[in-house]
């Protein structure tokens, strides 16, 4: 296991590479005044050779994925490694083309984290999305709000499952007058409070898509 920390920040621009462990990066210890993670361009995340596991979580403020870094974890078959990010400070989350959040999650990051396969991103606020592309499993938890920015859709493109999950959910999904706007094969909506989920099958790339939505209370 490799564990790295830092209070202001944290660059790699190198590989880091362990086999079948864990990589921990603590990127904000204090939880103030910045805390970033960076991969830089060269620079790579790498678990698992013999038994093919092992995952990379890294906490941070915020977090930037060089489209010409990596991550490679696991060895692509199951059991496999996966991509963990943990939120030091409460931040809202823009997906896509939209970047006017705290923490920013362009097209080019996420092309670099579906590299990982599983991903999921915990301590959300709110999350934005439009003509986000991401094509594998993502998980986002302690989610407020979930809605895009009001342009065309689809907002959120995916061969895998988006899943929306945690009590922490005090928001809508969408809206009558804005639904999201999905095309993906699967969305999970998990919560103990009643919220409303109003979204759009797009249907454009990924055929059908499997639904499980639990609001709980009063939503719809």
């Amino acid at each position: 296991t490799i564990n790295l920390k830092a209070k202001e920040g944290l660059y790699i621009d190198g590989p880091v590479t362990t086999v079948d462990r864990n990589i921990n990066i603590d990127a904000d210890t204090d939880s103030v005044n910045g805390g970033d993670f960076n991969l830089l361009a060269g620079g790579s995340l790498n678990t698992g050779s013999v038994l093919g596991v092992g995952d990379a979580i890294i906490r941070a403020a915020d977090f930037d994925f060089d489209p010409l870094s990596s991550l490679n974890l696991g060895d692509g078959f199951a059991p496999d490694g996966a991509l963990i990010l943990i939120l030091s400070q409460q931040r809202s989350l823009c997906l896509g083309n939209v970047s006017t959040c705290g923490v920013n999650l362009s097209n080019f990051d996420l092309g670099v984290i579906a590299a990982a396969g599983s991903f999921s991103l915990s301590n959300n606020d709110f999350v934005l999305a439009e003509g986000a592309v991401f094509n594998a499993d993502m998980t986002l938890g302690a989610v407020t709000t979930f809605n895009d920015v009001g342009g065309g859709g689809p907002h959120y493109t995916s061969n895998g499952t988006l899943t929306v999950t945690g009590n922490a959910i005090g928001g809508a999904i969408g809206s009558l007058a804005n639904p999201l706007d999905l095309d993906v094969a699967g969305f999970t909506v998990t919560t103990t409070v009643g919220n409303d989920v109003t979204v759009t099958d797009a249907g454009v790339t990924n055929g059908d898509t499997t639904y499980d939505i639990v609001t709980g209370g009063a939503g719809n």
